[in-house]
């Protein structure tokens, strides 16, 4: 559909940061190439960059930003690829590049992933997980959530990745529920931060400076493109698990997960 500059220009000044506006406009481009959508996103950026945006940079030459940016499609590819990669190599750290994947199709911290979350049930298309430790201090009990179990490229992870944990499971290592993410050598769990670290190295191939990518970069990812693509407020929330009692008095929660 045609859509003019102005409209897809008032979109991105309304519903982002300024500091943000970089990544609508990297988003807008990639949907348009992919989708063939023929979205004019090159006078989008000449529009902004007089207003004084950062999206006047080059294209994903990087994410420098006073916020902690969030990741972009591309980006998402790359760590697919490098996840495939390493695992494949026998990398001892590929359930790293798992918990950052997982992350970004989950919308859920890194903590809540490495340590508290346990594989239940795998579908055809979809691993399903339970995480024993609830998000906000008012609800504690645990809740289901779960990814695709392929990447956009058609790899399954599932696979090696069950292997993995059902190893664990059976050594001196393996007990009950025990958490879904840790190195495939010794068993032993990833740190939030160590796995930020082993993400923003695989990242070299595709940004400028990945030292800027936070883990709370991956976890917006989801919300983010949902913006992009026009969903409600209340569905950008259930993506996240984030409430908002106000926006949602009237509304029942939805479970998106």
């Amino acid at each position: 559909a045609k859509i003019q500059a102005s409209v897809l220009e008032r979109f991105i000044w309304q519903g982002q940061p300024r500091d943000n506006g970089e990544f609508m406009v990297e988003t807008i481009e990639w949907m348009s190439e992919k989708l063939n959508l023929k979205w004019p996103a090159n006078e989008i950026r000449q529009a902004m960059s007089k207003k004084g945006t950062r999206s006047s940079r080059p294209r994903f030459q990087g994410v420098a930003s006073k916020a902690t940016p969030a990741a972009q499609p591309n980006m998402l590819r790359v760590l697919e690829d490098m996840l495939e990669t390493r695992c494949t190599l026998g990398d001892p750290t590929w359930t790293a590049l798992l918990a950052t994947f997982l992350q970004a199709a989950g919308a859920l911290r890194l903590c809540h992933i490495v340590k508290e979350s346990v594989p239940v049930e795998r579908y055809q298309d979809w691993m399903l997980f339970f995480c024993k430790k609830g998000k906000r201090k008012k609800n504690r009990n645990g809740f289901y959530w779960g990814a695709p179990s392929k990447t956009s490229s058609g790899w399954d992870w599932a696979t090696p990745f069950l292997e993995l944990y059902n190893a664990k499971r059976v050594s001196e290592k393996g007990k009950a529920l025990m958490g879904a993410i840790f190195r495939a050598d010794d068993y032993e769990h990833f740190t939030p931060r160590s796995v930020n670290v082993i993400t923003q190295a695989a990242m070299q191939e595709a940004v400028e400076n990945p030292e800027v990518l936070g883990t709370y970069s991956w976890r917006r990812y989801m919300p983010t493109i949902a913006l992009a693509v026009g969903c409600s407020k209340e569905e950008r929330l259930a993506l996240g698990d984030w409430q908002d009692k106000e926006l949602l008095r009237d509304v029942a929660p939805i479970t998106l997960r």
